[in-house]
């Protein structure tokens, strides 16, 4: 590789290199078009796209910011004129804009004979149904790092390549590295695992057969993440990392890892282990006075307790066993992660644990009594959540009525 060239490439690119993104697009048509790892990684889309017929033939070099019809999608791979093209949307932390994927397929169809659009993201949060293949960055350094351990080329191809996942790396695009059984413990001290439980989380998302008690209609797939600085107790930091899968708190159900409780106001059930992944039962402020005694939540609770009575899953009643009782979220049906995920040591393998424990959980609660209570309460609030800018400038939604006393969130 002659770095002359490297270093005259990274100077044209500031005419056009607005973000981030438009870097790592660029840096990865580069990679892409000067090591054989880009033959190996379109072979494998045509593979999976079913054309593995234009595998072998000649393949036009990997462009970036292309005219297609009124638009320039991010990459773009083509074979003759107008036999095949494969084109590429990024996105790092941004979404897609509305119809953006079905834009450029429309675009592809009306010039060449074949075509696919891939979609390649950041998080599967991001990802769009519509493409014909989505993919994550990390994917692609899996990817990456694969072709390098096995692949014996010369120095110069290494070097490209191996520089390109470092960028990955660098801009926090790296597959999702297991949790480590012995720093689970220690979760609530520091925020570097945040992002592999948020990592996780999505991949939760994306995957929503754990979810099969909640009819799709019903879902609601919002991340609930936690708050990083200072003031993890804050009113508005929650310290949980997980997913609200319904619509409103009247109940909402949250599924994930309590990984500061302070806001709460409990402690974790065994505190030597670490934070607990649970369910949580939330409650909309309007209902504070209310549902506690009602004859519809006394009958959840009744059934509940039953069905999680001789499990390994503790049922923790806040509004009984508390003398300070946080009514935003009564109950928790909660386990140590580090149990949930036991011996699991990849990120495969712990990815399934979370998956196996939250649709164990689901499963002792979502009943006719669980939707019973809740279109009984729903009927009872008559308020939407509204939105919240914090002192920090951090954003949220905040679901109880306008006005509501923050102190007991």
């Amino acid at each position: 590789m002659k770095m002359q060239d490297l270093f005259q490439d990274l100077l044209s690119w500031l005419a056009y290199v607005r973000n981030r993104e438009d870097f790592i697009t660029e840096v990865f048509a580069w990679t892409l078009n000067r090591t054989d790892f880009g033959n190996q990684f379109r072979s494998g889309l045509l593979a999976r796209l079913g054309a593995v017929d234009l595998s072998e033939v000649c393949w036009n070099p990997w462009e970036t910011q292309r005219s297609l019809g009124n638009d320039r999608p991010d990459m773009v791979c083509s074979y003759g004129d107008d036999e095949a093209t494969i084109v590429f949307e990024h996105k790092d932390r941004a979404r897609f804009d509305s119809g953006q994927i079905a834009k450029y397929r429309k675009a592809a169809q009306a010039r060449f004979r074949r075509s696919w659009v891939v979609s390649i993201t950041e998080s599967d949060v991001q990802r769009r149904r519509e493409a014909d293949l989505a993919l994550r960055w990390s994917d692609i350094s899996s990817k990456a790092q694969s072709w390098l351990n096995v692949a014996r080329r010369e120095e110069s191809q290494n070097v490209i390549v191996s520089t390109f996942i470092r960028v990955l790396d660098d801009c926090g695009l790296r597959p999702v590295e297991p949790l480590e059984q012995n720093e689970i413990p220690s979760l609530m001290k520091t925020t570097s695992t945040d992002r592999q439980l948020v990592a996780f989380v999505e991949r939760m998302m994306d995957d929503q057969e754990w979810m099969e008690g909640i009819p799709p209609e019903r879902r609601s797939q919002t991340m609930n993440r936690r708050w990083f600085g200072k003031g993890r107790s804050s009113p508005r930091r929650d310290g949980r990392i997980g997913l609200d899968l319904l619509d409103g708190w009247h109940p909402g159900l949250f599924v994930g890892v309590l990984v500061d409780a302070t806001n709460h106001g409990v402690l974790a059930s065994v505190e030597e282990k670490g934070p607990d992944f649970c369910l949580i039962v939330d409650m909309e402020y309007a209902l504070h006075d209310l549902y506690a005694d009602d004859p519809s939540y006394l009958q959840f609770l009744r059934t509940l307790k039953e069905r999680i009575c001789g499990t390994k899953w503790q049922l923790l009643n806040h509004v009984r066993d508390h003398p300070t009782p946080n009514r935003w979220h009564p109950i928790h049906v909660r386990r140590p992660l580090l149990d949930v995920v036991g011996t699991a040591s990849t990120a495969e393998e712990q990815l399934e644990s979370l998956k196996k424990a939250g649709s164990e959980v689901l499963r002792f609660v979502l009943d006719e009594d669980f939707w019973r209570l809740r279109e009984h309460l729903e009927a009872r609030v008559g308020e939407t959540p509204f939105r919240y800018e914090d002192e920090e400038g951090s954003k949220g939604l905040s679901r109880g009525l306008k006005g509501a006393p923050p102190s007991t969130r």
